[in-house]
């Protein structure tokens, strides 16, 4: 089992509880002190990347090879593939891009509505989440490498 505790803006702390073959996201309003979720939702898969929060949206990669995104009620709002394998690591970068690795390498880029925008090929997936830098670009790091998108 996994547990992973966010918070955004100090209105919604969010836990994500991975139960094989299935994951819940569950979403606790503030105070930390409350017993019931706001809302649960089970996905296709577990997670294996996130969950990132941003602009009352939160954004998982799944073990279905999928990044998915919900909105703060915990609506459905888009599921896009991600070839490769699981992602294993999600970020969030200029303009609410939204950025995914998976296992295998490959890196691929979506707009807070799914769209897809491009894809990197690699060999391996990038040691870390990508890292937003201050001017729009974002950087890849790998063991012995580092890229500037």
């Amino acid at each position: 089992m996994k547990r992973s505790f966010v918070r955004d803006r100090g209105f919604l702390r969010y836990m994500v509880l991975s139960l094989f073959p299935f994951l819940s996201l569950i979403a606790f309003p503030c105070p930390v002190g409350a017993t019931e979720p706001a809302w649960t939702k089970i996905l296709t898969g577990t997670v294996t990347a996130g969950p990132v929060l941003a602009d009352d949206r939160v954004f998982v990669g799944t073990s279905d090879r999928s990044v998915t995104c919900l909105d703060a009620d915990g609506a459905f709002l888009w599921s896009r593939p991600l070839p490769g394998g699981p992602t294993v690591s999600l970020a969030i970068v200029a303009e609410g891009i939204i950025v995914a690795a998976a296992r295998n390498g490959s890196v691929s880029a979506y707009n807070p509505d799914g769209r897809f925008l491009w894809r990197l090929s690699g060999s391996v997936a990038p040691s870390v989440a990508p890292v937003a830098g201050r001017d729009g670009r974002f950087f890849l790091v790998y063991d012995r490498r580092i890229i500037c998108v």
